[in-house]
Order: structure tokens, then sequence, then C-alpha cells
């Protein structure tokens, strides 16, 4: 996250922080770090790097819905 907020306009280190809070189990964090990454893409018009954003953040937001038990009702 130090990446991040030493170059804010990275993709890259916004998809690695997401990667990695979804790999320890934590979903929400990996969410919201998706968001902002793909906030970042549309502000630069990087397309290309959104739609890498697009396969993991569903992933996430699954897991997320499953942990808390509304994946299922």
């Amino acid at each position: 996250m130090k990446a991040i907020q030493n170059n804010p306009g990275h993709v890259k280190n916004y998809m690695q922080t997401t990667k990695e809070f979804d790999l320890a189990g934590d979903w929400k964090k990996a969410e919201e770090y998706c968001q902002k990454g793909r906030a970042v893409c549309r502000k630069f018009g990087d397309t290309f790097s959104e739609g890498g954003f697009r396969l993991i953040c569903p992933a996430c937001c699954a897991k997320s819905l499953k942990k808390e038990k509304r994946f299922w009702r």
C-alpha cells in the first residue's frame, strides 16, 4: 500500500494490492482496492487494465457475499 501512496496513479499497484488482499481472504479490502484501481483506469482512459480489474472484482464480490452468508439467500 506504500506503493499506492507513493504513486497513486499507477494502476499495477492497485491490481497487486487487490490480489494480495484476495489471497489473504480479506475480500472487502480486495474489492475496495479493486474499485479504486478501476477509478484510476477510468481517469486515465486505461480500458485494458480496467478489463483486468473486471476479471478480479466479480470474484472478490462473490467471496465477500459468501463470507457474510448473503450469497446463499
